[in-house]
């Protein structure tokens, strides 16, 4: 699978041509986007689900497993959509955080000794700057706009090599 910008490759793709046993745990729209070569792939609908099936995939013989986990975007995107500043919201919040937290240490528990695990946070809260695309009518919103745009290309990436 080629990426529009012909200096970018998938990293699906790079793995497969070297050989290398890849798997891709997502929700059936994204597993349909990054399916390259013999990448084995198995769609998920929860993120529990995606634990449970990575859990096994982590024991079989693969160089690369890549589980994506999708709650807190799921939370952030009702958020946007429904009332903001309730406290119902911050407890959810923290049920997300907590489950995601859980959902990250059975992965780690499950992965074998010097595995290298990753843990890369996304893309900001692009149902925020959706909302806000919308709501773009003033030189002011669009300066808003953009700085949630340069905070959503903000990540951080854990990494931590199993002992």
């Amino acid at each position: 699978m080629e990426a529009e910008n012909s200096d970018v490759e998938s990293l699906f793709l790079v793995l497969d041509g070297l050989g290398r046993k890849c798997s891709l745990l997502d929700r059936p729209h994204t597993i349909r986007q990054h399916s390259v070569g013999s990448v084995n792939t198995l769609p998920c609908h929860t993120d529990e689900e995606c634990v449970e099936k990575a859990t096994k995939e982590i024991n079989r013989i693969n160089d690369f497993v890549f589980v994506q986990l999708h709650n807190l975007r799921l939370y952030q995107a009702d958020v946007a959509h429904g009332d903001r500043g309730s406290k119902d919201n911050d407890e959810k919040l923290c049920e997300v955080m907590e489950a995601t937290d859980r959902n990250i240490y059975h992965l780690y528990e499950a992965s074998p000794v010097n595995t290298l695990f990753l843990v890369v946070t996304g893309q900001g809260n692009i149902s925020e700057i959706r909302r806000l695309e919308q709501a773009c009518k003033t030189p002011e919103d669009d300066q808003l706009l953009a700085r949630e745009v340069e905070r959503a290309r903000n990540a951080l990436v854990l990494l931590r090599v199993k002992e």
